[in-house]
């Protein structure tokens, strides 16, 4: 089963906060933390196969810490999906 295609993102309407994607939208609520959680949602998702990329390429490496002033590199890059993420 394929999930609906990226990116998503939060539409806000005048009673509920809701999560696009694609065609598809999933209300998550009219309260007081409902664009908070969309916002959470749609960053994880979207950020998703970043963070999981990144991670891998790091398994591949014993110490990350001696790369980390290159760009190119596995630690730079795991830098970079954790700050899409919103997890500096």
């Amino acid at each position: 089963m394929e999930h609906t295609a990226l990116p998503w993102g939060v539409a806000i309407r005048t009673r509920t906060i809701q999560v696009v994607a694609g065609e598809k939208r999933f209300i998550i609520g009219p309260d007081t933390e409902a664009e908070a959680t969309a916002a959470f949602i749609v960053r994880a998702v979207n950020s998703h196969y970043a963070l999981v990329a990144a991670l891998k390429r790091l398994t591949e490496y014993g110490n990350i810490f001696a790369h980390k002033n290159n760009e190119a590199s596995p630690y730079a890059q795991a830098r970079a999906a954790l700050e899409k993420a919103g997890a500096e």
